[in-house]
């Protein structure tokens, strides 16, 4: 009978382990307007934060490439909705994205790495950047904020396609690159 006692705490324990991984997952789930695509943190490699399949025909695919040196909290926003007027209509805290996103769902994608969500598409999304917030990495504190950025299905891209949102040095400057259509697609 004391044999079984401790096979019975190491299965109590697995499952316990179970459960709390299952709390860990579902808290860095997504919102209903928002699915991971892949994310989790990216890649410096190039090729995709996490891969995932192709967006959907009803879906946009859309990709944080950081290539500056410094932590960036991509300030993204999305809408399914019109919007009279984007530049003001989109960047309000309703649309802002940020729990799949990143690191830990900040919003935030360390420097030289990549991430991605699939979220749904409809002629009416608009997607952009209030600029993108440049942080140090090992402070994180603010360093330097990037233009504001925004586009439209049909403007530079159409749902099923992967948009990518830009983070860059050139010199001393950062800036947020205007969204542009992966060429992957």
């Amino acid at each position: 009978m004391n044999a079984t006692i401790p096979l019975r705490r190491s299965w109590l324990r697995a499952g316990m382990l179970l459960v709390l991984v299952g709390i860990w997952l579902t808290g860095c789930g997504v919102s209903a307007s928002v699915r991971a695509g892949g994310g989790g943190g990216g890649s410096s490699d190039g090729n995709g934060g996490g891969g995932g399949s192709p967006a959907g025909e009803d879906e946009v695919r859309v990709r944080f490439v950081n290539s500056s040196d410094l932590d960036v909290d991509t300030q993204f926003y999305a809408a399914n909705e019109p919007l009279d007027d984007p530049r003001e209509d989109l960047f309000q805290p309703k649309y802002r994205i940020q729990e799949s996103i990143g690191v830990a769902g900040t919003g935030i994608v360390q420097a030289g790495t990549q991430d991605e969500i699939t979220f749904p598409c409809s002629t009416n999304t608009f997607v952009g950047t209030a600029g993108g917030e440049f942080l140090d990495p090992d402070r994180g504190t603010l360093v330097a904020t990037g233009q504001l950025r925004f586009s439209r299905v049909g403007d530079s891209f159409d749902c099923g396609n992967t948009v990518v949102f830009g983070y860059k040095k050139e010199g001393s400057d950062y800036d947020s690159v205007p969204p542009i259509p992966d060429s992957r697609d």
